[in-house]
């Protein structure tokens, strides 16, 4: 799950990202999520772009004002995030396998979310049951051998532009980084596409692969960590709106050829 070093680079990324935001703006913010299932040097790492409304599928948490932001509301809203993210106990990723397949709507009329409408979802579980055993073994319970995490973290109603998306890409590199040292992924499926990719890639220390890149791969690699281990990474598309298998073959195909050194 979380930990207390995300949710402290959490705050210092939103106390570098206020001065250059507008008077008034409401955030919300993101924390990296794993599954009690998931083995450093062993697990997948999945990265999206950025969260949008934060609700992962569940009631949102109120966003952050910007505009009555002090630094101890500040540490609040991350405090409030993290007990959140542990509502599902020690599963932070377990609501993606409560609600898959479930009906979208409930006897009593209310709205759910069936992540298995989602195709960002739906690679990812094909992705993972072709490169991680104990995850294809443990069909149940697929997502509780993840880590996700986004690129940005911070958002107001959909993916950051502008002033949030420039305001916030240095802090947000950093933390990738952070992150890539801390959960140790033996692999990385960044589900961006390059063109969200790319400005990290080229802050974070990789060699490029000399795989042939067929589409819709766009880039594959290897990142190396601080402590001389390295993570096979691999970029795709978003696969919303898009052929499914071909970016599940490809993204399998890559992370065999070219594996990872501990």
């Amino acid at each position: 799950m979380a930990t207390h070093e995300d949710c402290e680079r959490l705050v210092n990324l939103i106390n570098g990202t206020l001065p250059r935001l507008r008077p008034r703006t409401s955030l919300y913010g993101f924390l990296p999520m794993q599954g009690p299932k998931y083995q450093p040097r062993h697990g997948l790492m999945v990265v999206g772009r950025a969260i949008g409304n934060g609700g992962w599928g569940r009631d949102p948490k109120k966003p952050l004002d910007t505009e009555t932001a002090t630094p101890g509301i500040v540490q609040s809203f991350v405090r409030d995030l993290y007990e959140w993210g542990k509502e599902d106990g020690n599963d932070e990723m377990r609501w993606i396998n409560a609600q898959w397949g479930v009906s979208r709507t409930t006897e009593t009329g209310e709205k759910n979310y069936n992540t298995a409408t989602s195709a960002f979802w739906r690679v990812i579980r094909r992705v993972l049951i072709r490169v991680d055993r104990a995850a294809c073994d443990d069909a149940d319970h697929w997502a509780s051998h993840l880590v996700w995490t986004d690129l940005y973290k911070l958002s107001a109603h959909g993916n950051p532009t502008g002033r949030l998306e420039s305001g916030q890409r240095d802090g947000c590199i950093r933390t990738l980084k952070a992150e890539l040292d801390e959960y140790a992924p033996s692999k990385v499926l960044f589900l961006t596409g390059l063109n969200w990719a790319e400005a990290f890639l080229d802050n974070i220390y990789h060699t490029a692969s000399s795989w042939p890149l067929e589409p819709p791969l766009e880039a594959a690699g290897q990142i190396q960590l601080s402590n001389g281990a390295t993570s096979a990474f691999v970029v795709t598309p978003h696969p919303q709106g898009k052929p499914e298998t071909p970016i599940v073959e490809r993204a399998v195909q890559a992370f065999d050829s070219i594996g990872a050194r501990d």
